[in-house]
């Protein structure tokens, strides 16, 4: 079995259903609002958009495949220039299962040639901004950080919310949700959830 520091072992073998932790709240509102401060030049289209919702029920769908150790979220834009974001289930070997591609929770599955296309202007207008800084396209987080979130009673879906660290590096943080879009609060915390593995280098 090759050492997990071995350059030679691809990166998306290194995913794990374990990928993906709590994150410290004030930590969470400060990525948020770092997003928001670089978003307020934007206000056309859903542009300047914080998060968008999944339904519960279209994630418990994608780890019902005993298959699946997580999903990657990957950045997108329509072709009206709104942002998206699209859910791909994720195998033991770290491929993308690419067959239903999940949007928000008004759209839901979406055609593969979609979802390519979503994500191929997200990276066209990337490539265009005058940055030195690698172009994230999404983010993979492990079953055992989502499906506690979206198993509790009062969960009507997951929000994901865009996020920019301290360094300007994108994140993106999940937070359990009512039907209203308030974030569910227990006791024991369980939102916000980040410390995803970015692609890349984990694509």
């Amino acid at each position: 079995m090759k050492n997990q520091n071995d350059p030679a072992k691809g990166y998306k073998e290194l995913l794990s259903s374990d990928d993906g932790h709590l994150i410290d709240p004030q930590t969470a509102e400060k990525w948020r609002e770092n997003y928001r401060i670089v978003q307020k030049t934007h206000h056309s289209g859903n542009k300047s958009v914080e998060g968008l919702v999944f339904k519960k029920e279209h994630i418990i769908k994608i780890f019902s495949n005993p298959d699946v150790i997580g999903i990657r979220i990957y950045y997108g834009i329509t072709n009206e220039g709104d942002k998206e974001l699209i859910i791909y289930p994720v195998d033991k070997l770290g491929n993308d299962l690419t067959a239903e591609p999940l949007a928000r929770n008004d759209i839901g599955i979406i055609e593969k040639e979609i979802a390519k296309r979503w994500r191929k202007n997200y990276e066209y207008v990337e490539n265009n901004k005058k940055s030195d800084r690698v172009i994230i396209k999404g983010h993979f987080f492990g079953k055992n950080g989502i499906l506690p979130l979206v198993n509790l009673s009062q969960c009507f879906g997951i929000m994901i919310y865009y996020g920019l660290n301290n360094h300007g590096e994108k994140e993106l943080l999940i937070y359990a949700v009512e039907s209203n879009w308030k974030h569910i609060e227990l006791e024991k915390p369980i939102n916000p959830l980040d410390y995803s593995k970015k692609c890349p280098p984990y694509c």
